[in-house]
């Protein structure tokens, strides 16, 4: 039997929200707007503001239908088409809603389209690592209440660093973020001193267990782009791939490397050999290649301009509709370059690699394959095994990926404040702001022998270069998002150590 309504609970307005939502937001809409009294508020405060709810007790909107401009009766999960055009309101308000819901990421991607460019997400959360809950825990209770923190119509449940990793996955950058403590007792301090035994950051444990709500404003976001390096490449002039290779004082692999990209082009494809300045025999050997194969050409740099924007030079120089960039240190194998281009048929997918045998996370060939299997015998397992399989996955590792020009195109090419390293990271990441899919072949391998030119220069030299690059990443992510998600929430791998 349902519990009878209780108005009291409908009637409050949230203070800290009311006063984030902007002076020039003309039209905002209240979600979960309860009896209408923020609305209300905001009306009397501004008589040209025009507030719309969502309520989905009736009785309950028919009140805040006598003080908003339109109310709209449903559950949010369940509305009927909204009556406004898309990007209508300045301001979204969502006052302890999302943890009531079942679907939150898909319901805020929803109200994302409602936003005007520019508007503003207003939400407070209870949080679920208050002192009083975890001191529960401890004691064995998880008891469901009839208001508060464990509300039993409480569906979903929060911590400050969820609920921001819930606004990045649907699309919104925090711009301003408060947290509402609770009077604790005495459990707290003993906490926090077992969180640091354990290694855990004192300071956020003990943020955590004060907190009773948290208050967040956040803005839509649009797809990053390289302004930079977007539009420079134009149409493609066939049908095929083209094949960067970046050397510097790669002259160790460098043979390997390009005998196996030989033996494995097809007529229309294309391999461009772009030189860093080597000081080895590098620059002598892809000459000869060069002076003996069409499908090859050669770009030699006065000096090193790092690995993002050599590679560049090599992309503005490509005639092809699919681009791949390759490492040098790696050796392909024959049926390579179709398994990557069937895979970006499909116009959802941005970026494609293949598995390999020295490299992290899902592109490990180790994860497909039985245990002491040979070359030999790897690869028709895998053609058997995995043919028409893609895994998606977030990260794809630049030893070897391939793209559509067109998407290259638009989105930007590699970010050329990356001087070496981070690069893979960051196009990986840029791609996925635009709703493109990374995909890992299975069916393809690529060797990978690894840190080749790395080892050329002291251990000093290029642990700074990657250092800086880190750094620029890290600043750029945190920059888009308004906070510094860990490397696992953006890449899914614990590839960065430096957060």
């Amino acid at each position: 039997m349902d519990s009878p309504i209780n108005p009291a609970y409908y009637q409050g307005s949230n203070g800290y929200l009311k006063r984030l939502v902007p002076s020039a937001a003309r039209r905002i809409l209240d979600v979960g707007c309860g009896a209408g009294q923020l609305g209300a508020e905001l009306k009397a405060s501004d008589a040209g503001v025009e507030v719309w709810g969502i309520e989905v007790v009736p009785e309950i909107a028919e009140t805040a239908l006598q003080k908003l401009d339109h109310v709209i009766v449903a559950n949010l999960e369940h509305l009927p088409p909204l009556p406004v055009p898309p990007k209508y309101f300045d301001c979204i308000i969502c006052g302890d809603v999302i943890e009531h819901l079942t679907r939150p990421q898909a319901t805020l991607e929803w109200l994302k389209t409602f936003l005007s460019d520019g508007g503003l997400l207003l939400c407070s959360v209870p949080n679920i690592g208050h002192w009083s809950v975890v001191a529960g825990l401890l004691a064995g209770k998880f008891t469901y209440e009839s208001k508060g923190l464990l509300d039993r119509t409480h569906l979903r449940f929060f911590t400050a660093e969820s609920f921001r990793l819930l606004l990045m996955d649907s699309g919104f950058g925090i711009q301003h973020e408060e947290n509402h403590p609770l009077p604790h007792n005495d459990i707290v301090e003993p906490l926090v001193h077992a969180a640091h035994q354990l290694g855990i950051n004192p300071e956020i444990t003990r943020r955590s267990l004060e907190t009773y709500q948290e208050i967040y404003a956040a803005k839509p976001l649009s797809p990053v782009i390289d302004a930079s390096t977007s539009h420079l490449l134009g149409p493609a002039k066939s049908d095929g791939v083209s094949i960067v290779v970046l050397t510097y004082n790669s002259a160790s692999t460098i043979r390997a490397c390009s005998e196996s990209i030989m033996r494995t082009l097809g007529e229309n494809d294309e391999v461009i050999f772009v030189d860093n300045a080597s000081q080895d025999q590098t620059v002598e050997i892809l000459r000869q290649l060069w002076r003996s194969d069409p499908q090859v050409r050669f770009i030699r740099n006065a000096r090193n301009l790092g690995f993002s924007r050599g590679s560049n030079v090599g992309l503005k120089a490509t005639k092809g509709r699919y681009l791949c960039l390759l490492n040098p240190d790696t050796v392909v194998y024959p049926g390579w370059i179709e398994s990557l281009r069937r895979r970006l048929d499909d116009p959802s997918v941005g970026l494609v690699g293949p598995l390999s045998d020295k490299i992290a996370g899902d592109q490990f060939v180790g994860h497909y394959i039985r245990p002491k299997m040979s070359l030999g015998e790897v690869l028709p397992f895998l053609r058997s095994h995995y043919l028409q399989n893609s895994i998606e996955t977030k990260l794809l590792i630049g030893m070897c990926v391939m793209s559509r020009r067109e998407t290259l195109d638009q989105v930007g090419l590699l970010d050329e404040d990356l001087f070496l390293g981070s690069d893979d990271l960051e196009l990986s990441w840029r791609l996925r702001t635009h709703g493109l899919k990374l995909v890992v072949a299975p069916d393809a391998f690529v060797h990978h022998e690894g840190g080749v030119s790395f080892s050329s220069e002291p251990r000093e030299k290029t642990d700074a270069l990657l250092f800086d690059s880190t750094e620029k990443l890290l600043t750029k992510v945190r920059n888009y998002y308004g906070w510094l998600p860990t490397s696992i929430d953006c890449w899914g791998i614990a590839i960065i150590h430096a957060e």
